[in-house]
């Protein structure tokens, strides 16, 4: 994921996609609720449930892969900090050595 959407909109569209779900369900359910029309508006209501969690699993799925790959690169700058320092420190103790042997 090349851009990041900071926390906040996403939580706020995934608040306005709720809500317009649900505003637009119960206006349909106040219009036709009887007969025919109410059918038509039961399978409204089921698809656009399933839709909603359908889109819903689909960002809950991304906010977890964006999580995977920002813990995978803190897990690789820390990593490879350190081992720059553990060869830095392995240099200077075969420096050491080194030096200590040729002086005896």
């Amino acid at each position: 994921m090349k851009r990041i959407v900071p926390a906040n909109h996403s939580n706020r569209a995934r608040a306005l996609f709720a809500e317009a779900a649900d505003t637009t369900a119960a206006a349909f359910t106040d219009e036709g609720s009887s007969g025919a029309g109410g059918q038509e508006l039961d399978g409204f209501g089921g698809e656009l449930h399933r839709s909603r969690e359908e889109a819903r699993s689909e960002m809950n799925a991304a906010r977890e892969e964006l999580a995977h790959r920002l813990n995978l690169r803190a897990a690789w700058n820390f990593f490879g900090g350190s081992q720059a320092a553990w060869a830095r420190a392995l240099e200077a103790g075969v420096t050491e050595c080194t030096e200590k042997w040729r002086k005896d």
